[in-house]
């Protein structure tokens, strides 16, 4: 299941959580991506934003990636012959920053300021922050660690494919620790690559409130 159209339908955290509980049973966990990508700054963002629909078509069943900050803005186009319904993808602000701040409230996360992936789980209706995944993309880039966006996007897609996250999989017993494995695939390809090095570009830890 994939929130193929969630860059323009899910402005909020409210939103974000109104669309989980329409599409995922309460007692499945599923890992999935907020990808903070200010419009103001563009830099990596730009990247993110561009690709939007494909990175949510290629990712389809594997993972989700949600947007905080976006909407849809829907205008009629009339011509001589044709009529069109335009769309158009909106950056609202204050929707972002509220996301930031209910985010932050959440937990322990702090907004880096910068293109920022952030890798989570939702599982009985609510976002788990325990195996938390943070990673600074203008970081990323600026350190000369990855090539593009694109293509550190297509590695995180192909991580979760390969852990055997497919929309069948999902009767097996096993799916909750199959789904969170995409967590543990992903924090060793970053260490991998990052080889030790490179502090700050991402983090992997627990980000609950409560420890």
């Amino acid at each position: 299941m994939s929130a193929l159209y969630c860059i323009v339908a899910l402005p909020t955290i409210e939103h974000f959580f109104k669309y989980m509980k329409e599409h995922y049973p309460y007692d499945i966990s599923t890992v999935f991506v907020f990808v903070w990508a200010n419009k103001k700054y563009p830099q990596s963002a730009e990247s993110l934003l561009e690709n939007s629909e494909y990175i949510n078509i290629r990712s389809n069943k594997y993972i989700d990636f949600f947007y905080p900050g976006y909407d849809i803005e829907t205008s009629a186009n009339f011509d001589d012959e044709n009529f069109k319904v335009l769309t158009e993808r909106v950056f609202i602000m204050s929707d972002f920053i509220r996301s930031i701040e209910t985010i932050e409230n959440m937990s322990k996360w702090r907004y880096s300021g910068n293109a920022e992936l952030l890798i989570l789980e939702y599982y009985h209706g609510k976002i788990k922050f325990d195996k938390a995944i943070s990673i600074n993309l203008d970081k990323l880039l600026s350190d000369n660690i990855i090539f593009s966006v694109n293509s550190f996007i297509e590695d995180i897609i192909r991580i979760a494919k390969s852990c055997n996250t497919t929309s069948e999989f999902s009767h097996k017993l096993n799916y909750s620790e199959a789904k969170l494995s995409i967590q543990d695939a992903i924090k060793k390809y970053l260490s991998d690559k990052l080889n030790g090095t490179h502090i700050g570009t991402f983090l992997c830890q627990n980000l609950e409130t409560n420890t």
